[in-house]
């Protein structure tokens, strides 16, 4: 009866709204997948390491090339130049900013630490400290990205160079490093599953 209600005075039913949901999700398009992710990290890769272009082109020009090289890596997406720009303003803040906490968690020594360990001590840095716009924790989506990314120039400066930010993301690290992380939750390997 309240339903009813609802509709007569509101005009719309929950056809209405199912209607509605699904234009809305359609303008917005499908969301990426973590393979999509690193093909667009490699693209971009491939793209800006490129000795006779490089960066030294317009934006447009750029991300065609990206999206030339996307295409290669992965031929069953229909992701356009402009998608995968948006998308690359999404991750590359994301995969700076874990840099930062990996870099931090690697700089404090621990006997008996990997690799692995790191990036654990990282991802747990990255859920304190990164907030969704409601005030949620973030888990780190990029994991593949970053292992992608990890080894280029800009990657490699980011996490040898120290910043005036690496002391706040020092705060973030210290309490209960004396536990090793493994299990930790926050960092995500590519499909939403926390290692």
């Amino acid at each position: 009866a309240e339903t009813m209600a609802a509709e007569s005075v509101l005009g719309f039913g929950d056809d209405d709204l199912t209607e509605f949901s699904d234009s809305v999700r359609a303008k917005r398009g499908k969301g990426w997948t973590n393979e999509e992710d690193c093909a667009l990290a490699k693209a971009w890769k491939d793209t800006s390491v490129d000795s006779v272009h490089g960066t030294d082109q317009d934006a447009s020009t750029f991300w065609a090339t990206v999206q030339r090289h996307f295409a290669a890596l992965c031929p069953t997406s229909a992701r356009d130049a402009k998608g995968m720009q948006n998308r690359w303003n999404i991750v590359r803040p994301a995969v700076t900013r874990f840099c930062g906490y990996y870099k931090k968690a690697h700089q404090v020594q621990h006997s008996g630490w990997s690799e692995q360990d790191d990036i654990a001590a990282a991802g747990k840095a990255y859920s304190r400290l990164e907030k969704t716009t409601s005030g949620k924790p973030k888990v780190f989506k990029f994991l593949d990205v970053w292992h992608i990314l990890k080894s280029e120039a800009k990657w490699l400066k980011l996490m040898s160079a120290s910043d005036a930010s690496a002391s706040v993301r020092a705060a973030a690290l210290s309490p209960s490093r004396a536990a090793s992380p493994a299990g930790v939750a926050g960092v995500s390997q590519g499909g939403g599953e926390d290692i």
